[in-house]
């Protein structure tokens, strides 16, 4: 301490009294000091932890947000749909994790999950555009068409030269079936923009679904003119020229497509899938196996094996098939798509308990989806598992009431335990979501039978013979009709 003794008043030029120093009041003060220093050390220490604690949540959304980046760049839709939900829970107001998650749920066909996420976005952010259009597309999709003008409305009313918006009106008008309102929309708007690749391609879809041929081919031909290196316009191509017939064309756009990116696995895909549409089957598969030994990272590349697994599953090479599962299910440890082509595996080699399982563990570990459902259902039902089945396929319904395999498979196992209305109910629900379903038809045919509406099941066979199904099985339908008047016992769901 401090006493005058060390200080010569004389030196400072001014008078210092020393005895203050010393005084009781002083002494409180000090204490008061090291009272509150007492407080204020910890709240520092517990403000620069919640500093750091803010910096580790800023890191590990920044990390996630990359992950899920990268994972979208390999198509792993699944893996990079639960690192955003992931990132989500530390930021759940992000308008834009709103949005990536919708777009993914959209590619993946949860719709509901994608507008709801959707929906949120643009609540967060009102001008946010991208979100805006993505959520009017998926109104369109699922036939609210109204709420997807005001989408589109909304857009315009922030950015009145929107040609997104603009697309997304006249698309909305084709959706209703005014396609010559939509395309007219088209042709207005290639007056002011005669150089844009969209509305070409637009204009060619439109005429191609109102049979004017001539009109889309050559929408598409000036579109190969102006943009010959748009990976969009080969596609759009190729779709043309197969669906004229000409095969060969349709061959020569895709292997244009894959030379323009040697290195897309997409486009590969593309390509092998034609050749095993077409069927050729061994030269869709070499250029499946092509791509692992060429293209560097195919054989790391989760989707793209997936890919291969149900090639090789459609080609029967089970053998194969495992030893590509097995990789597979090395490089997917936290997705379920490794399980879900086991599943599917297990049903080809008719196990269907380990089929079950394996689809049971893919819901599990991904986010709800239609089409996992209705595999389970499959499997269970095959499996013995009636009740099981019908609550899967409700559930599949569920997430997506169009799903027409769902309605078509619920409706048979209903046909099959005698509760012939809520089968009927439910294929017409397939048949007003696709007319010429021919096993809606079929189905619907033999639970006519079932209620020996006679008059009804003649009616359905003129139909399906227009729908040029099979000679023999509407023979054997006309023989079921015998059969069933006379009173002989028959299992027609075999007709399928």
């Amino acid at each position: 301490m401090l006493d005058g003794s060390e200080l010569d008043s004389s030196e400072l030029g001014i008078p210092v009294d020393w005895s203050g120093l010393f005084r009781p009041d002083i002494h409180f003060r000090q204490a008061v000091m090291r009272s509150l220093f007492k407080i204020l050390i910890p709240c520092l220490l517990l403000l620069c932890l919640c500093i750091g604690c803010k910096e580790d949540k800023v890191d590990k959304l920044s990390q996630l947000q990359k992950e899920a980046n990268e994972l979208m760049d390999q198509h792993q839709w699944r893996a990079a749909l639960a690192c955003y939900i992931k990132a989500l829970s530390t930021k759940p107001d992000s308008a834009k994790l709103h949005y990536q998650i919708g777009m993914i749920d959209r590619r993946l066909g949860n719709m509901d999950l994608a507008i709801k996420h959707l929906e949120k976005a643009v609540t967060l952010s009102p001008d946010y555009t991208d979100a805006l259009l993505e959520l009017g597309y998926c109104y369109l999709a699922t036939n609210r068409y109204k709420n997807a003008e005001v989408m589109a409305r909304a857009i315009l009313k922030a950015d009145p030269e929107n040609i997104q918006a603009r697309l997304l009106i006249g698309d909305r008008r084709a959706f209703t079936g005014s396609y010559k309102q939509a395309l007219s929309l088209i042709k207005t708007l290639l007056k002011r923009h005669p150089d844009n690749i969209n509305l070409w391609l637009h204009r060619g879809d439109l005429n191609l679904v109102l049979d004017r041929r001539k009109e889309a081919e050559d929408a598409y031909r000036h579109c190969i003119s102006i943009a010959p290196m748009r990976p969009i316009v080969w596609l759009s191509w190729a779709s043309f020229c197969r669906i004229k017939g000409k095969l060969s064309e349709a061959e020569n756009a895709l292997q244009e497509l894959c030379r323009l990116q040697p290195h897309n696995l997409t486009y590969v895909c593309i390509l092998g899938d034609f050749y095993l549409e077409t069927g050729q089957k061994e030269k869709g598969l070499a250029i499946y196996h092509k791509a692992i030994k060429e293209i560097p990272g195919a054989d790391t590349h989760v989707s793209f094996i997936a890919r291969l697994i149900e090639v090789l599953l459609f080609d029967s090479k089970k053998e194969e098939a495992e030893v590509w599962l097995s990789k597979l299910a090395s490089l997917d440890l936290k997705g379920g798509q490794s399980y879900y082509l086991k599943g599917h595996l297990s049903l080809e080699q008719g196990r269907f308990t380990d089929a079950v399982e394996a689809f049971q563990q893919a819901i599990h570990l991904t986010e709800p989806c239609d089409t996992l459902y209705f595999y389970l259902g499959l499997a269970q039902w095959l499996n013995g598992y009636t009740r099981q089945a019908k609550a899967s396929w409700n559930e599949a319904l569920r997430l997506n009431p169009a799903y027409v395999q769902a309605l078509l498979h619920l409706a048979a196992l209903y046909t099959l335990t005698g509760d012939s209305l809520s089968a009927q109910d439910l294929l017409q629900q397939a048949i007003s979501i696709s007319p010429d379903a021919a096993d809606a038809h079929i189905l619907l045919a033999l639970n006519l039978l079932g209620q020996k509406q006679w008059d009804s099941f003649t009616q359905g066979l003129r139909l399906l013979a227009k729908l040029n199904i099979d000679e023999k099985k509407l023979r054997i339908l006309e023989i079921i009709k015998y059969l069933k008047k006379n009173d002989k016992k028959v299992y027609p769901i075999t007709l399928l």
